[in-house]
Parts: structure tokens; C-alpha cells; sequence
């Protein structure tokens, strides 16, 4: 999955939304974070049952730490994306419809949800 992830051109890879080049235009900013997105839901889907399922043994350590990571990961991409669609971000919705669809909202939910499952099977924050 990761050595997928390095394949990705460059221009698509993700970068912050506040450093848009001139000229760019947010729809291509949209396009890189929708496929981060993708990727780290992926990766929490896919290591999310390392979260409870042998808890206690160290070889799944890795396995719960990148879900945490990408849940994270997500909700970090959350925070910026609402920070660049507020009034004076370079998403500023007012003149540009930005607007992430209802899926979307369902990672960040799932993100979430991911962090509060660790938090309760003793994960504890790390």
C-alpha cells in the first residue's frame, strides 16, 4: 500500500492547502486531498481490527500504530480543510463552492470513531 502511495505523481501528492501555488486552482488542492483522504481511510479500515483483535501481543504494535496514525492523519486534514474554507482561507467557500460531500464527512467520523475504540480498549494516547 505505501509503495503504491510513493508512486503517486507529484502534483497529486498532498501538500498544504495554504500553500496553493499562484495560478492553482483549488479544484486540484481538492483533487490531492480527496486522494489523501482515500488513502489513510484506507489504512485505517484495513488495520482497524489490529485495534482490539490481539490486543496484548507486541507483533500487532505496528499495525494499531499506523491506524492511529492515519486516523489522525484524517482528522489533521479535517482540521486544515476547515480552516481553509473558513472566511479568509484560500478555500474561502464564499466565492468558491468547496464543499466535501457527505462520505467525506463519514471518514472524519470514522477517523473518530477509530481513536475513541483505542482510547477505550486501553490504547491510551502515545
Amino acid at each position: 500500500m505505501q509503495r503504491g502511495r510513493d508512486e503517486v505523481p507529484a502534483s497529486l501528492r498532498i501538500r498544504a492547502l495554504a500553500d496553493l501555488a499562484a495560478g492553482e486552482g483549488g479544484h486540484e488542492a481538492m483533487q490531492r486531498l480527496t486522494l489523501e483522504l482515500t488513502f489513510l481511510k484506507s489504512r485505517c479500515v484495513l488495520y482497524r481490527a489490529f485495534l482490539t483483535h490481539g490486543r496484548g501481543e507486541p507483533r500487532y504494535d505496528g499495525h494499531r500504530g499506523a491506524c492511529r496514525a492515519a486516523a489522525l492523519g484524517v482528522l489533521a486534514l479535517h482540521l486544515e480543510y476547515e480552516r481553509e474554507t473558513a472566511p479568509g482561507g484560500v478555500l474561502d467557500r464564499r466565492g468558491r463552492p468547496f464543499v466535501l460531500g457527505s462520505m467525506t464527512a463519514h471518514d472524519f467520523l470514522l477517523a473518530g470513531t477509530i481513536l475513541c475504540l483505542d482510547l477505550s480498549e486501553g490504547g491510551g494516547l502515545r
